[in-house]
């Protein structure tokens, strides 16, 4: 489980991965190679995963064909821990 606890600000939490992503509320599948990941959002109860390009700004750097970034983003206080759990 990754946690940040009494954070204040915006936190990104991130994952680069080479599976494929399906998404259902607080939580997201990753599957590769006949292998899966489940990933959940704990805490807080109202934020979402998202998945965004890995591709760098310009064409000239690697483009990291065949990866994506499973994110979420979300404005945390004291009374709003972030906790993610990964079972697989």
């Amino acid at each position: 489980m990754s946690g940040v606890d009494c954070a204040e600000g915006q936190i990104r939490w991130a994952c680069v991965t080479g599976a494929e992503i399906s998404i259902n509320g607080p939580r997201a599948t990753l599957t590769q190679n006949s292998k899966t990941l489940l990933a959940e959002i704990l805490a807080p109860s109202d934020a979402e995963f998202e998945v965004i390009s890995n591709a760098p700004p310009t064409p000239d750097e690697r483009q990291n064909a065949g990866t994506h970034i499973l994110t979420i983003t979300i404005k945390a206080t004291a009374e709003k821990p972030v906790a993610i759990a990964a079972d697989g």
